[in-house]
Parts: C-alpha cells; sequence; structure tokens
C-alpha cells in the first residue's frame, strides 16, 4: 500500500495497512532523528570552533564540572577567562603576542 500524504482514517485501515502505515512512519521517525542529530552535530561543531573550546574543557563542561577556579583574565573583558587547563584560549595567544605579560593576566 502506497500512502500520498493525503488524510485517512486509521480505524477504516486493515491490520496489514495499519502494519504498513507503522513500519513508514517508524523509517520516517528514524530518518527525521538521523537528520536532526546531524544538524546538531554540525550546530556543536560550530559552537567549538567559534569559542575556541578544546576537547579537555568540553569534557568538563559535559561532566559538569566546569567549577575549576579561574587563573588569568583577559585585561580588558573581565568575561573571557582560563583555567589553565586544556590549549590556550585565542585572547591569550594575541594577549601574549601583543606583549601583555602573562604575569599581568594572572588571577
Amino acid at each position: 500500500m502506497q500512502m500520498n500524504h493525503a488524510p485517512f482514517n486509521l480505524p477504516d485501515l486493515s491490520l496489514s495497512q495499519l502494519v504498513e502505515v507503522r513500519a513508514q512512519v517508524e523509517a520516517q521517525i528514524s530518518e527525521k532523528r538521523e537528520s536532526e542529530r546531524a544538524a546538531a552535530a554540525d550546530q556543536i561543531r560550530r559552537i567549538i570552533e567559534a569559542f575556541n573550546f578544546a576537547e579537555d574543557e568540553l569534557i568538563l563542561i559535559l561532566k559538569g564540572a566546569n567549577a575549576l577556579p579561574v587563573k588569568y583574565r583577559h585585561p580588558e573583558d573581565a568575561s573571557l577567562t582560563w583555567c589553565g587547563k586544556g590549549r590556550r584560549p585565542l585572547w591569550l595567544n594575541e594577549a601574549l603576542s601583543a606583549g601583555i605579560s602573562i604575569a599581568k593576566i594572572r588571577v
């Protein structure tokens, strides 16, 4: 039985038709789930790249252990911090390249 998106009345369908509809719905759900998971993974990758997260930082965040003390703070933007674990954030590398001493950034 080929469904063509036309409205139908479930009580009017035979058992075999209902089983086929269920199989089609389950297949569609599976396709949608995979599509949405792929889109979510792409979004996560973009966020990771945009905020320059290191792998170990993400692990801490996902485990809920993001309470490490701040060791370094951006000299002009106090919202930018680093705990000293994982890859150095871009802002810290830029500050060091600009000649700012790490001692001046350390909290």
